[in-house]
């Protein structure tokens, strides 16, 4: 898993250009833009979609045929897909919430500061939990079928979600109220609901990737 790890990070070492772009967009928003928040969502939810093109790149040309023939197991090649995306997400997070500490500084606006750790927290989990879509998703489908099946599990999860409200609806279940509810436990209760939901999603994802890459034939 190792060599696997090194060679994403080469791969992105290969691309260092684009990544110069996005560290440049991100000061850019961070010095102009008065929603702070805006670029660590920026920053965190470009680096974790890398992901998408390290799976590419392993699949172009039948490239996992070959990759396969390496001391490298399917299950060590989904944990490292797991690690890297985390990796990027969690580097770029934590580089756009330091720009971010430094412009609020400088500008000398006045923030309440666990308020302030707890939104970019949550904004973190919620690109991680994309991460726990996009990588089953990427693995079944590869990238030319991959985006029109993360659009029918969009769609499926908002079709989903509608006929649950509306069946709940029907049985006195007033949804909406129920969502105002969650407001009066804070960013802080809020944060450990969101925060057993990936661990959940996370593991519910690793296993479905897991079973693609074993049943998977190059």
């Amino acid at each position: 898993m190792k060599g696997l790890y090194i060679k994403d990070f080469k791969l992105m070492m290969n691309q260092k250009m684009f990544f110069i772009v996005i560290a440049a967009m991100a000061i850019f928003f961070a010095v102009t833009q008065t929603n702070i928040f805006f670029v660590i969502s920026y920053a965190t939810f470009i680096a974790a979609m890398f992901v998408i093109s390290s799976i590419s790149y392993d699949e172009f040309n039948n490239g996992n045929a070959f990759l396969f023939t390496l001391p490298v197991t399917r299950t060590g090649y989904v944990k490292e897909k797991y690690l890297f995306a985390a990796t990027l997400a969690t580097g770029a997070w934590l580089a756009a919430t330091i720009l971010s500490i430094v412009v609020v500084f400088i500008q000398g606006t006045e923030v309440i500061i666990l308020e302030w750790f707890l939104t970019a927290a949550m904004i973190l989990l919620v690109a991680l939990m994309m991460v726990l879509i996009i990588i089953p998703v990427q693995l079944k489908f590869g990238q030319s079928k991959g985006n029109v099946a993360m659009l029918l599990v969009m769609g499926g999860a908002f079709a989903i979600g509608y006929l649950v409200v509306s069946v709940l609806s029907n049985f006195g279940i007033d949804v909406f109220a129920m969502i105002d509810a969650l407001s009066t436990i804070g960013l802080s209760g809020l944060l450990m609901i969101l925060l057993l939901m990936v661990a959940g999603a996370g593991i519910i994802s690793y296993l479905i990737s897991c079973k693609i890459m074993t049943e998977k034939e190059f």
